[in-house]
């Protein structure tokens, strides 16, 4: 039998052929029918098992990582809530007068409270306004002069701690992991600017004492303060008596202003908490409000502190006062160390600019003159100044004791008497003892500076006083302190 092959069956065998050399490996497999696509081969299987053994610790590793830093951002945001919790409470605490001792411990239990891990007894390292607590994993310090809203401002840095869980990065690392999370906060208290102006005369009694039964300014007979443009300033009680009249921009007082007689009080306004008034109008109604007391703003002043003590070491000799006639009638001396200076009769002396300091008494009497510009003097003594005596002294307006004038610590008075007139610029610092001012004496600038910063001050003579000290350097404060506020700053 023979068969005969068409041109058109040779076609389609060739046609087959071609396929079957196209078709993929893994499709062929000559145990099966023709045609049939099967799955992969056993090897593929295997080499995927294997990559998969390899690679899932790894991911397991990732994910167990994952947790745990998801966990640890939690525990940081918990942290990070109890220290703002507890630098904000120790900043209240000490806005209401706790030392920073108290105010930091406090701070420390409400971040016991937050379950911070906190020790069986803190310690203290420190003063009444700064320092540091440590109590376990809770640390705060209290430092003054270190704000970031103003440098001058006392702030509360409260850091905390704890270990943070590592159940599944533990199975990492088979050694053992420890992790520990810290965060810090700072509260700040922060001082509002303060209001009344600025004062050109301010008495310092009873500040702080807890009462303001006395009276730091007393003003009597035909006295005249002439304090115009500027404000004065009590941090006790006024008492202004007879014809006397106050020319001011503002009066302050934290205890009572006691008027009698016929006096007269010219102010924009006048503040004290209590007021004792005369039917005879004093020129302007009293506000009754509480008046805080404000602090001596020279009382950390390092030149003005430093000057003083240095004043108190001073062995130098006097200066020359004549014994005996006939003596010369006038005399120049330098900056330096002196024990005293006294100029008596019509004798005088003229300082040449820069700094004196004087261990003991500065007296002029009868017709003596003691004059000087571009001076500052620190003393451990009084300034007494009677009879006739002019005198005229004024401080330097640049440099490192720019407007301080006279500065002493001394606790007995110092006096201005007589028919003399004592013109000085800059400012008279006296901050522990008392100022007498009495007959027709007269002390005040010549150029819109004169400040009185003392304990006690009695006007029985015509004063004038200005504050335009900017020029001279002098400190800027207010006669009303501005408001504290504690607040997160970090």
């Amino acid at each position: 039998m023979v068969f005969y092959v068409t041109n058109i069956d040779a076609a389609k065998v060739v046609e087959k052929m071609v396929y079957i050399k196209k078709m993929p490996s893994r499709q062929i497999n000559t145990s099966r029918k023709w045609g049939r696509s099967v799955g992969p081969a056993l090897g593929e299987r295997a080499t995927v098992a294997i990559l998969v053994g390899i690679t899932a610790p790894a991911l397991a590793m990732a994910v167990a990582l994952g947790i745990e830093v998801s966990g640890w951002t939690v525990m940081k945001q918990r942290l990070q809530r109890a220290a703002d919790a507890a630098a904000t409470a120790a900043a209240e605490s000490f806005l209401t007068g706790a030392s920073a001792q108290n105010a930091a411990t406090y701070g420390a239990y409400l971040a016991e409270l937050n379950n911070i891990k906190g020790a069986t007894a803190r310690s203290w390292t420190g003063s009444a306004t700064a320092g540091t607590l440590s109590d376990n994993d809770i640390s705060v310090v209290v430092a003054t002069g270190s704000g970031i809203i103003s440098p001058a401002d006392t702030t509360f840095a409260v850091t905390v701690q704890s270990p943070a869980p590592t159940a599944f990065v533990g199975f990492a690392f088979p050694g053992g992991i420890t992790k520990t999370i810290t965060t810090t906060a700072i509260a700040e208290i922060a001082t509002a600017a303060g209001t009344g102006g600025q004062p050109c005369l301010l008495t310092l009694q009873d500040y702080g004492g807890g009462t303001t039964t006395g009276y730091g300014i007393q003003i009597s007979g035909a006295a005249n303060i002439s304090a115009e443009g500027c404000t004065v300033r009590s941090d006790d009680g006024i008492s202004i008596t007879g014809s006397a009249e106050i020319e001011a921009g503002y009066v302050f007082a934290s205890g009572t202003i006691n008027a009698s007689g016929t006096p007269t009080i010219a102010a924009s306004g006048i503040y004290a908490p209590n007021a004792i008034l005369p039917s005879y109008p004093i020129g302007v109604s009293v506000t009754k409000e509480a008046v805080p007391q404000i602090a001596d703003p020279y009382a950390t002043s390092a030149v003005v502190q430093a000057g003083i003590a240095k004043a108190a070491a001073c062995s130098g000799g006097t200066a020359y006062s004549p014994a005996g006639w006939p003596a010369p009638t006038s005399q120049t001396i330098s900056p330096g160390c002196y024990s005293s200076i006294s100029i008596g009769g019509v004798f005088q002396i003229t300082m040449n600019p820069g700094i004196y300091y004087v261990s003991g008494d500065i007296s002029v009497g009868n017709s003596g003159e003691l004059q000087g510009s571009g001076v500052t003097i620190f003393s451990n003594g009084r300034l007494l100044i009677s009879g006739a005596s002019p005198i005229s002294l004024k401080a330097p307006s640049t440099g490192t004791w720019a407007g301080i004038l006279y500065a002493s610590n001394a606790t007995t008075a110092s006096s201005i008497s007589g028919s003399g007139t004592f013109s000085f610029t800059g400012l008279f610092y006296y901050p522990n003892g008392a100022i007498n001012v009495t007959g027709a004496s007269t002390s005040g600038s010549d150029d819109g500076c004169g400040e009185m910063i003392v304990k006690t001050a009695t006007f029985s003579g015509s004063t004038s006083l200005a504050a335009q000290c900017d020029s001279y350097g002098l400190l800027p404060f207010s006669a009303m302190p501005g408001k504290s506020s504690a607040s997160l700053v970090q």
